[in-house]
């Protein structure tokens, strides 16, 4: 169809395989050489479908929305039962865990005894910062709005290089239990700030590049 309309036309597709590989294999494992290969092929087979003159009027442009940070088993931080009661007892009614950032969620006047609780369990793992740190870091859009904090936390937890949170659930609390138990399996995450997290590649080549590159 696209052929037959003779106009410029913007065609994209997410192939999710890449990043459910390097969670639980890790960004530099053979699973994930093996997947890319996989990939590699399905492309140079759509390049061989088409007629020379599409294959050199075809932009393929590949992208990653971010990279992954293999975890390191020495840099885990393990929040049991009993140490989320202590959280509870600081104030703090909720985390929220987005990748390798965690969102705590606390009273104002709550937020220094929170952040020198939290600062014993995350030591040089993790930066803690304030809602107003982080909206800085988001792109530093002036006044923080009361819903951004609201929905940010008064504290947020910033991973490092090799950084995890391992949540240990109780027996009969379900309601503490990881959102799935895949992510107990994980040797990788992102959400944070490191560079292998932020920095990704975007390749540009014409399908006739890829044809003649494969053949």
């Amino acid at each position: 169809l696209l052929l037959e309309r003779r106009e410029r036309s913007l065609v994209s597709f997410y192939y999710p395989a890449v990043d459910d590989i390097t969670h639980k294999f890790g960004p530099g494992s053979s699973q994930l050489q093996f997947q890319l290969e996989h990939l590699d092929q399905g492309l140079v087979w759509l390049a061989q479908q088409l007629e020379k003159s599409v294959r050199r009027h075809t932009l393929l442009a590949l992208a990653s929305d971010h990279g992954q940070c293999a975890f390191d088993p020495r840099r885990t931080i393990t929040l049991t039962p009993e140490r989320r009661r202590c959280y509870e007892q600081a104030g703090i009614f909720a985390l929220g865990f987005s990748g390798r950032v965690v969102h705590v969620y606390c009273a104002p006047e709550h937020s220094a005894l929170a952040r020198s609780l939290l600062a014993e369990d995350v030591g040089d793992i993790g930066s803690i910062l304030s809602s107003e740190e982080a909206a800085e870091l988001a792109g530093g859009a002036g006044q923080v709005h009361p819903d951004f904090r609201q929905r940010m936390g008064e504290l947020v937890v910033v991973l490092h290089p090799g950084g995890r949170f391992k949540l240990i659930k109780e027996e009969k609390d379900p309601a503490h239990a990881p959102a799935s138990p895949y992510f107990d399996f994980y040797t990788s995450n992102h959400g944070s700030l490191t560079a292998s997290e932020l920095l990704v590649p975007t390749l540009f080549a014409t399908l006739q590049d890829l044809w003649e590159a494969a053949k």
